[in-house]
């Protein structure tokens, strides 16, 4: 082999060399460069268990002292709050509840809150929150499972407010307790609306309920199905005078299974406007369903009535009304 043929073997052979020493380099950074990769992916997670770590103790924390802040009270020394917003209708079956609790223990404390002292007062504490747990335990005797807080007027009804999304009340129950705490000037009527979410619209829609003449609650009885709504149609029509309220009073049960605005609106337009349907026109119901009418001379019966009574029952009734009626 001449000596210039050796010369470029061996300059082959060296970028050869270099090449490979090239290469081992940057492999050697890449891997250096994972290593430090995984090292900053370590800590991140490490950084976010100690976070979650310390914000496990932070709630377990929380926990033992709402178990601490808890108490055990007789029934018998709490006493309804004075805006308490449920009625009769909404507090269910007490006796069921009262059973449930002494079996399985009552798992949803109350919210009480201190009462100011006054001579001869047994009672120590009004309910805020939890008005059917309490009922419930006084039936059975059971101690009440309770929190005791400090809290304004005010306050208390915001707090009233967020226990009622657990289980809903109706509309004329809440503004029942928002119209007596505005007549005692408690709070303003924005501010309330404001610290409950309500648009002033809504609001004032809702303490329609209260402006409706007592006669047309009194023939509806329960109120859980009149929306705010038709709430608001109600009270324009008792301004009108005593036709209009006597035309409500009229479809007392429609409006008690819940009569939306539009077909209220309608049917009281039309009974107005022909008073001798108004004052001839006689709908029977039984069980809260239409059995038949009685127009001068015409009986209408409902189809949806023939399961619900026997024919000789309903022959009776429909006698009976136009006896009543030939007197």
């Amino acid at each position: 082999m001449s000596t210039v043929a050796k010369k470029n073997k061996q300059r082959k052979n060296s970028s050869k060399r270099e090449q490979m020493l090239e290469a081992a380099k940057i492999a050697a950074f890449q891997k250096r460069d994972s290593v430090s990769d995984y090292k900053e992916i370590i800590d991140d997670k490490n950084k976010e268990i100690d976070s979650l770590k310390a914000k496990v103790d932070i709630l377990g924390s929380i926990e033992t002292n709402l178990k601490s802040s808890l108490i055990y009270v007789d029934p018998a020394e709490c006493v309804n709050w004075l805006y308490a917003d449920r009625q009769n209708f909404e507090l269910g079956d007490l006796q069921e509840l009262a059973e449930d609790i002494e079996k399985n223990g009552q798992v949803q404390p109350c919210i009480l809150r201190l009462l100011k002292k006054s001579e001869n007062q047994k009672e120590k504490y009004e309910v805020i929150a939890g008005e059917r747990r309490w009922r419930a335990c006084s039936l059975f005797r059971i101690n009440l499972l309770a929190e005791v807080r400090e809290l304004t007027d005010a306050e208390a009804l915001v707090v009233q407010k967020s226990e009622n999304r657990k289980k809903d009340i109706c509309p004329h129950s809440e503004a029942r307790q928002y119209y007596l705490a505005l007549k005692n000037n408690v709070i303003s009527q924005n501010e309330l609306a404001a610290k409950l979410g309500y648009s002033s619209s809504s609001f004032s829609n809702l303490l329609s309920f209260m402006h409706v003449d007592d006669r047309v609650w009194k023939a509806v009885g329960d109120t859980s199905r009149v929306s705010p709504r038709s709430a608001k149609l109600i009270k324009q029509y008792c301004d009108k005078g005593e036709e209009h309220i006597k035309a409500l009073i009229s479809i007392a049960p429609k409006i008690k299974e819940g009569m939306g605005a539009k077909s209220l609106e309608k049917t009281i337009d039309r009974l107005l406007s022909n008073p001798e349907v108004s004052n001839n026109k006689k709908e029977i119901f039984i069980n809260n369903k239409k059995a038949f009418s009685i127009n001068g001379g015409d009986i209408k019966i409902s189809k949806s009535i023939y399961s619900q009574i026997n024919m000789d029952e309903l022959e009776k009734l429909i006698y009976s009304h136009l006896s009543e009626k030939l007197i």
